[in-house]
């Protein structure tokens, strides 16, 4: 196989696991509401977000990652200053909201 094929099945596997990986967000940013904001949970979700702002993008997801790390940005502001809820829920919603294209336009 040359490095374009290797490439091309890497993706491939890499985007077959977008579902699990909003279902991931999904349950972290739940868990962050229903705890009321708590440090552990955001945590959690920073650690989540760390980890697909990187990979999204290695794999060419641009745009996705782009929003990740806007939201890994803002539960950093929030982790240090407070008062971004409003901002990080609706980055979330862009987020999973994108997820849902990438689903979708792979699957035309």
């Amino acid at each position: 196989m040359d490095s374009n094929t290797d490439l091309e099945k890497l993706t491939a596997e890499y985007y077959a696991s977008f579902p699990k990986k909003k279902d991931q967000l999904e349950e972290a940013f739940r868990l962050i509401l229903q705890n009321d904001w708590d440090k552990k949970s955001l945590i959690t979700l920073k650690l989540l977000t760390h980890k697909l702002s990187g990979s999204t993008g290695l794999y060419g997801f641009t745009k996705l990652s782009d929003l990740i790390q806007s939201m890994e940005k803002a539960i950093d502001r929030f982790k240090s200053r407070g008062g971004e809820k409003e901002a990080i829920s609706k980055i979330f919603s862009e987020v999973i909201a994108q997820f849902d294209h990438e689903i979708v336009a792979r699957e035309l």
